[in-house]
């Protein structure tokens, strides 16, 4: 299977000072932090010496962002989903360059001393960033918004599909198909054998689609059944208080039995 590396660029810290709540991968994963951007954190912490709110506010946020590294660095705070932090120290370039210049020239070291089946995804929250790094090969840039939305789908998906799979006996044959060929897939991801890899993604994604469909329709059966419930207990609640109007007449009918009017509107 696919192993993610997350390379975080200074801006993220500042706006996720307190990154052990954030939402990275569903499986284990590494958080990288390279030197350039410990330097930058480093000068920012001074910014609250300035008389605006905004630059207090964000001296205030990288030392919050600093205590929650070394918090995780010694196994105070975990990463969710047992991820990993590490600190690279090796420098992308030997220039005297911008913060910029020099994150992305590390992400690309970072990222040819990979193997094939491990993937970098620089999260950033610098819109220049990001433009820069998208031109260097086999980097995934992304927003950290746009991110920790896809995955919290990704991961309501994981758990509607478990709970479908557990009620319906199509779902869960759908669910072991798609689970399995993942796991073949990455076998063969490690072993670099092309040819088998990409027929196997083949399969697997008819195996999402057909377990895509089968959820879908078992979720809407599921729907239909709810509906017909509230159906039929609106029915019941109706005809509990429905009354045959004879009932409230003597004999004949010609004299009618008195009814509250407080009655009268709960049986109507």
């Amino acid at each position: 299977m696919t192993y993610n590396h997350f390379f975080l660029e200074t801006n993220f810290f500042i706006d996720y000072p307190n990154f052990n709540k954030y939402l990275f991968d569903s499986k284990p994963y590494t958080v990288v932090i390279c030197r350039a951007v410990i330097r930058e954190l480093d000068g920012l912490k001074k910014s609250d010496i300035g008389s605006t709110k905004d630059e207090r506010g964000k001296g205030f946020r990288v030392r919050e962002a600093s205590r929650t590294i070394e918090a995780i660095q010694k196994g105070r705070l975990q990463l969710p989903n047992n991820g990993k932090l590490l600190i690279y120290s090796k420098r992308g370039s030997s220039y005297d360059v911008s913060f910029d210049e020099e994150i992305e020239a590390t992400a690309r070291r970072y990222v040819g001393e990979r193997n094939q089946n491990e993937k970098v995804v620089l999260l950033s929250s610098d819109r220049n960033l990001r433009i820069l790094s998208r031109s260097a090969e086999s980097l995934i840039v992304a927003d950290p918004r746009d991110w920790e939305t896809k995955k919290a789908k990704e991961q309501d998906y994981e758990q509607r599909v478990e709970q479908a799979a557990q009620n319906d006996e199509s779902v869960g044959l759908a669910h072991t198909q798609r689970l399995s060929l993942e796991k073949k897939l990455g076998k063969y991801q490690d072993q670099e054998t092309n040819d088998s890899a990409n027929q196997l993604l083949g399969r697997l994604a008819k195996a999402q689609q057909r377990e895509r469909l089968e959820l879908e329709r078992f979720e809407q059966e599921q729907q239909a059944l709810k509906a017909e419930q509230e159906r039929q207990t609106r029915l019941a609640n109706r005809n509990k208080y429905t009354v045959n109007l004879s009932d409230l007449c003597y004999g004949s009918g010609s004299k009618m039995l008195p009814v509250r009017k407080d009655d009268w509107t709960q049986i109507g």
